[in-house]
């Protein structure tokens, strides 16, 4: 049986601590994540929880955990980084993303099929702001490639919200991300 690093529960020939450097960010995080991607060898949620410990993560396996996902957000505002054709484009309308102080920052976290699915169904519970990078990205995550021109991991999309909305130095993030992928 293979040992598992008690920190960052990867296995231990693959442990990534010593890549580690924390950031803080100031947008509440919340990541809505398929509960088959949780047990994915190559999530990435779990560097980013070792990245960002502040970082909320919402397991959804049924409908009933998206509505109980969507009661418990009802009174709040919500920013979702979805790439949808109703996505308004984060940084060329920064300011306006900036000036609505969101309550939670949402991303949906599965596979390209998981993820359209949840966002379906947690729009139809709420009223959601959706938000999208419409310009060229080059994706870093070539373990796992997206279907989608332009697709991002859910690491890289958060570091790339932080990086937008907040200026904030995110290379540590990349760094963390390549010892990931070459383990």
């Amino acid at each position: 049986m293979r040992t598992i690093c008690t920190k960052c529960f990867y296995p231990s020939k693959t442990c990534i601590c010593d890549a580690v450097t924390p950031i803080s960010s100031q947008l509440n995080i919340l990541i809505i994540q398929h509960y088959k991607e949780k047990k994915h060898a190559k999530n990435t949620v779990r560097l980013i929880k070792a990245c960002i410990p502040e970082v909320n993560v919402t397991i959804t396996k049924t409908d009933g955990d998206l509505i109980e996902l969507a009661e418990s957000l009802k009174q709040k505002r919500i920013a979702l980084l979805f790439p949808s054709k109703c996505s308004r484009e984060l940084p060329k309308e920064r300011s306006s993303f900036i000036n609505h102080r969101y309550d939670v920052v949402i991303f949906i976290d599965g596979t390209w099929k998981q993820a359209k699915g949840i966002y379906h169904r947690l729009s139809a519970l709420l009223e959601i702001e959706t938000w999208a990078f419409n310009v060229p990205i080059r994706e870093r995550y070539y373990i796992r490639s997206s279907p989608i021109e332009g697709g991002l991991s859910t690491f890289e999309a958060i570091a790339k919200v932080i990086h937008t909305i907040e200026q904030k130095d995110v290379a540590s993030m990349y760094r963390l991300f390549e010892a990931f992928q070459s383990k």
